[in-house]
């Protein structure tokens, strides 16, 4: 099961309790963990990181997507998806009741 995430947890906590099970969960290949953890580190983190998980918001995922699109698309869709997957275990583990990524832009 994953690390206790909670509402207060800032993104970048989540993300390296997230990072440490599917490393420690062993189905994903290293080189699939790693990419993820390279759009983190990248794209997310730098616009999200401080942001505890419970103040996140649908407008706020939007604004980070659509400055990530300027730079390129192809970055904006990892952004959406590996930060989506994120937090739907955030959501799993009751810190969230829904995903703010889910209604977000799609590519644009």
């Amino acid at each position: 099961m994953y690390a206790r995430i909670t509402a207060a947890m800032t993104v970048e906590e989540v993300a390296v309790a997230w990072l440490a099970f599917l490393r420690a969960n062993g189905r994903l290949e290293d080189t699939t963990i790693n990419e993820y953890e390279r759009v983190l580190r990248k794209s997310v983190l730098p616009e999200l990181g401080t942001a505890p998980i419970d103040e996140l918001s649908t407008d706020h995922i939007n604004a980070v997507l659509k400055s990530l699109s300027t730079q390129s698309v192809n970055r904006q869709r990892k952004a959406r998806v590996v930060t989506g997957a994120m937090l739907d275990v955030a959501v799993a583990c009751g810190a969230l009741a829904s995903n703010p990524v889910r209604g977000s832009i799609g590519v644009s």
